[in-house]
């Protein structure tokens, strides 16, 4: 086995134990386990003859993400994605959905990495990032709402479209150009081969639905003749309209075009609700024997209106599911990557990390909010929740700065234990018994001022069980330790 480490972070690597647990009723699903498409059936989504429902956590950034630390745009390693797809099946969720497709934005530079360079020319790299995505969640039994475009702008949207063409923004709705534009784009990803499955994406059966575009300030027109646009491109699949509900509500015409199925709406604590479960069951009152819904968005709100409104999605059938906003995955340099959110009432919401810590409580309640979710998750699809796989082994990496230990964590790890002995075969002695991970990516996660001369290794546990050992790295120079 090779381990591939970040240079800044090579280790004297003397024993690697690769050792994976299993635990039964958690097997990964096989490559291509899906029989079907899920379909729509009046105003439920359908899984053959199963309705398909589903709550978890978004990781929206799975295949291309914002480093909020690095204040750079990138492509998350493998190892990153996988380990987000594993958070999304431990937590019992069936589904994820994918921001958007980013396009590069007018007078930036242009090292910056984007799915859309211009009309009609798109980065293949970026796009593998995306292929390897949809990969790991057929792998892991996870099923895809994909994205077009970002209506809010953060990733490249409706106006840099048109400004390729040095048009106005507004003009993207109607202008004929712009739309054949748009199109070209749409035509690439679905007529694209996956360049890891082999499988062109019109006919992947993990992709569930597209979604033409984040909250988009769009008029019904467009929405009309860009969804029959797919429909003819590729009958599998579904399609959701993407417009801003908060916004535009749910136009009567959405709920009949025959090209439209699904309707996406987002609720958040700075929407100015006076209740997000009672706004819901407004617009099921309206979808209700018309189309489903999914809540592609929710969150930014405390643990308590977060839960009444996934009740209220479990207590009507016609919507699908929900996912709060937003998952942070674990990096393959340590810790996880951070992303800033918004302040609400004066609240401060930041990313979740998987499976929440007690020191993020308070209002903003990370481990309580990810508990309710868990629960949910199976009780909308009228499972038991089980308990969680034990830990796989984490992976040990070197610091350059002696007693600095850094490791790549393990999904569904509540904690660590780290071990140290003077030579590479023991005797090993326990020195920290329950350090956790919850650090911005790059940081250390342990420091031990005994480190120079010592050799180390750690092992992951949560209340399920505690995982085989890592490898050992040793023995670590002298240099700073604090």
């Amino acid at each position: 086995m090779k381990l591939n480490l970040p240079r800044r972070l090579r280790p004297t690597v003397l024993l690697i134990a690769s050792a994976s647990l299993i635990f039964i009723g958690w097997a990964t699903p096989a490559r291509g386990a899906f029989d079907h498409f899920i379909t729509r059936s009046g105003d439920r989504l359908m899984d053959g003859e199963t309705p398909f429902r589903f709550m978890g956590v978004e990781a929206f950034d799975i295949h291309y993400r914002y480093n909020n630390l690095a204040a750079r745009w990138e492509l998350p390693a493998p190892w990153e994605q996988e380990d987000g797809f594993k958070t999304i099946r431990h937590m019992g969720s069936s589904a994820n959905r994918i921001y958007a497709l980013a396009v590069r934005k007018h007078g930036e530079d242009t090292a910056i990495i984007r799915h859309v360079e211009a009309p009609d020319v798109f980065n293949e790299e970026a796009f593998r990032a995306l292929d390897k995505a949809v990969q790991l969640a057929g792998q892991h039994g996870i099923r895809l709402v994909i994205s077009f475009l970002d209506g809010r702008n953060h990733w490249g949207g409706p106006g840099d479209y048109a400004a390729f063409r040095g048009k106005p923004a507004a003009a993207f709705w109607s202008d004929p150009q712009l739309k054949t534009d748009f199109k070209a784009t749409l035509t690439h990803l679905l007529k694209r081969t996956n360049h890891h499955t082999g499988v062109p994406y019109k006919d992947d059966p993990t992709i569930f639905a597209w979604e033409l575009g984040n909250e988009l300030d769009c008029t019904y027109a467009w929405s009309s003749e860009m969804a029959a646009y797919l429909k003819r491109l590729d009958s599998n699949h579904l399609v959701a309209s993407g417009h801003y509900v908060r916004e535009q509500e749910i136009p009567v015409a959405y709920l009949s075009d025959p090209n439209i199925d699904l309707i996406d709406a987002h609720y958040y604590g700075y929407h100015g609700y006076a209740s997000l479960a009672a706004k819901l069951r407004e617009h099921v009152t309206l979808t209700t024997g018309k189309r489903p819904m999914l809540v592609g968005e929710f969150g930014m709100d405390a643990t308590a209106a977060l839960t009444d409104l996934m009740d209220a999605i479990i207590a009507n059938p016609n919507v699908a599911g929900g996912l709060l906003w937003n998952l942070r995955v674990h990096s393959a340099d340590g810790g996880y990557f951070r992303k800033d959110g918004a302040t609400v009432a004066g609240v401060f919401y930041r990313g979740y990390r998987w499976p929440g810590y007690p020191a993020s409580g308070g209002a903003w309640d990370e481990a309580g909010s990810l508990a309710a979710i868990r629960t949910r998750a199976f009780a909308i699809r009228g499972l038991p929740v089980p308990p969680l796989p034990v830990p796989d082994a984490p992976v040990l990496l070197a610091s350059s700065r002696s007693g600095r230990l850094v490791w790549r964590g393990s999904t569904s790890a509540s904690s660590y234990i780290v071990e140290r002995a003077p030579g590479p075969d023991g005797p090993w002695t326990g020195i920290a018994p329950d350090v956790t991970d919850d650090r911005d990516t790059g940081e250390p996660l342990f420091i031990d001022p005994e480190g120079p001369g010592n050799y180390y290794r750690v092992k992951a546990r949560n209340d399920t069980g505690t995982s085989a050992q890592s490898n050992v790295v040793g023995p670590l120079a002298p240099g700073l330790s604090h």
